[in-house]
């Protein structure tokens, strides 16, 4: 199960592209079920991430619900050195709003379906370094983050907020209750 839950602006896609080198124009964001347990089972109260880097904050279904804002404006952007299973480049978004939010997304061109699809996410306490693992990333190539807007939308209609996070959490709901989820879509 998936949720097409934001489109990806002009501007945030020059963004990537300006500091990744990858080009994810005319794409969409989309949240599995399958990569929300995971960022819970890793880090959420009890996770083995939590135990094994104590700056980390245990990350909580609601935490998803800021995903448009934490990534149509990152603090930070840079391609991850680890790269999806078929070889799909892999974006790390850094964005402090009190805690320090730490998405990682992949990019998934194949049959033109164009997402960007979340891996995992974690939340860090603000003030901290970057704690991102060096093996995930590489340096930034630039340094301006341009100002972004909400472009939040599913399946092409437009969407406000409100609708978005309701989406967002009934993904959330659904992949909470499932112990095994399929994902439906064609990577």
């Amino acid at each position: 199960m998936y949720v097409d839950y934001d489109k990806v602006s002009e501007n945030n896609a020059s963004h990537i592209k300006r500091e990744t080198g990858v080009d994810v124009s005319g794409y969409t964001r989309t949240l599995t079920a399958e990569a929300v347990q995971h960022a819970l089972d890793l880090h959420s109260e009890g996770g083995i991430r939590l135990e094994q880097y104590p700056i980390q904050l245990p990350l909580t279904p609601e935490d998803f619900e800021l995903l448009p804002r934490l990534l149509n404006e990152p603090d930070s952007i840079a391609l991850s050195n680890i790269k999806g299973p078929n070889g799909q480049s892999r974006i790390i978004s850094r964005k402090v709003v009190n805690d320090a939010y730490v998405i990682v997304e992949e990019a998934r061109p194949k049959k033109g379906l164009k997402k960007l699809t979340l891996v995992t996410m974690w939340k860090e306490k603000s003030g901290t370094p970057q704690s991102t693992p060096k093996a995930l990333s590489t340096p930034s190539r630039a340094g301006n983050v341009p100002e972004l807007g909400n472009n939040i939308s599913q399946k092409g209609d437009n969407l406000n907020m409100g609708k978005a996070a309701l989406s967002l959490r009934n993904t959330l709901i659904t992949g909470l209750k499932c112990k095994k989820v399929v994902v439906a879509y064609v990577s």
